[in-house]
């Protein structure tokens, strides 16, 4: 599967090495609420809200903090050939009302898209 080339330039991703402050930047870009997290080969690592970043923060980290300190592990993720899901998105957001940001995933758990609560 060929990786989508958007997603490197896009406002919903960011390196797990990333900076506390580099996320928030993704993150009011993208003015959803949370980012999504991958390691070097684009395999997603989490996911990280405003209020990860909020409780990251009063226990100590800062700014330069890498943003690995705040992931959620817990992702709810669609695979890339769930044609189903994928033709009607809003359907997944309705089951899940709190969650804006859906990782679009191969079967390897490779990033090839993201899903945004329209």
């Amino acid at each position: 599967m060929k990786f989508n080339t958007k997603l490197e330039q896009s406002n919903y991703v960011v390196s797990y090495d990333a900076s506390f402050e580099e996320a928030m930047k993704a993150m009011t870009a993208n003015r959803h609420g949370a980012i999504l997290v991958v390691n070097n080969n684009w395999h997603v690592a989490g996911v990280v809200s405003d209020g990860d970043i909020r409780r990251a923060m009063l226990k100590g980290a800062i700014m330069r903090s890498p943003i690995r300190q705040a992931i959620n592990h817990n992702v709810v993720s669609v695979f890339a050939d769930d044609k189903k899901t994928l033709a009607n998105p809003e359907a997944i957001f309705s089951r899940y009302p709190h969650i804006n940001v859906i990782p679009v995933i191969d079967r390897k758990n490779k990033l090839v898209d993201v899903l945004a609560r329209p």
